[in-house]
């Protein structure tokens, strides 16, 4: 079948990083960064994409959402086009859209320095090369007790400054945040919290 898609845009790039560090986004997410409908059901017809149903908290029904998710041929083509060789996995589908929701309200300039999990762990060693040895082997122990996580995204604000998003679950407790709080502390920068509802 012949691809939908002729011509490639910076919109359609900013679209697949979302995704790629999200895992999963809704609809009102993509219309917000400039992905219409028609262009979604497009990346679906040409396979790259697909819609899944999820259910909420709220309602616990299986129909209740609907997102978009990678499909194979997507990571291999966001790999090859963009060079994004990591997307983040689509488990956690309403956590994921809240991620995609926070990141498609930043500004463009804002979403173009968006930091993924993974990358955020290598800010964590860049970081340590920073610090005095005391401070380095405490903030070392403390990452291998597991008292670090990393935050779901990091971007640059229009002023400068590094900020975290954290969506958090009803299953998040003391013990989480904290972990959270440990990676913001360790890179010098604020958390926001968002409620996944």
């Amino acid at each position: 079948m012949a691809q939908k898609i002729k011509h490639w845009y910076p919109k359609d790039e900013r679209f697949f990083k979302v995704l790629a560090c999200s895992g999963a986004i809704q609809s009102q997410s993509a219309n917000r960064i400039d992905i219409s409908n028609s262009r979604l059901k497009n990346y679906v017809r040409d396979g790259y994409i697909k819609e899944v149903p999820f259910p909420s908290g709220k309602h616990g029904q299986i129909e209740s959402n609907r997102c978009y998710i990678y499909t194979n041929k997507g990571k291999e083509m966001v790999r090859d086009r963009y060079g994004i060789e990591r997307v983040q996995n689509s488990n956690a589908m309403e956590h994921n859209s809240k991620v995609a929701e926070c990141i498609c309200n930043l500004n463009k300039s804002e979403i173009d320095t968006i930091r993924t999990e993974w990358e955020i762990r290598e800010m964590w060693e860049s970081r340590l090369d920073e610090l005095s040895e005391t401070e380095r082997d405490r903030w070392e122990e403390e990452i291998e007790k597991g008292l670090l996580s990393a935050v779901d995204v990091v971007y640059t604000t229009g002023t400068g400054d590094m900020t975290g998003i954290e969506v958090t679950t009803n299953s998040y407790g003391e013990a989480e945040i904290e972990q959270k709080e440990n990676c913001g502390e360790l890179l010098q920068i604020d958390v926001q919290y968002v409620p996944v509802r």
